[in-house]
C-alpha cells in the first residue's frame, strides 16, 4: 500500500483523499478477484462495469 500511495502521490494526493482511496480499493479488489480464480479480462470487466 505505502508503494501504491506513493506512486499516486503526484496525480491524487492534493487534499483529494477520496480519489486516493478510489483508486486504492479498486485495485485491491481487481487482485482480490484474480486470486478467486477471475481471469484478468474478466476482472477488469467486472470493475470497469461497477465504475
Amino acid at each position: 500500500m505505502r508503494v501504491l500511495i506513493e506512486e499516486e502521490k503526484q496525480y491524487c494526493d492534493q487534499g483529494n483523499y477520496k480519489h486516493l482511496a478510489l483508486i486504492l480499493t479498486t485495485i485491491a479488489l481487481y487482485e482480490v478477484l484474480q486470486q478467486h480464480g477471475k481471469s484478468e479480462p474478466d476482472a477488469f470487466n467486472i470493475m470497469r462495469n461497477s465504475a
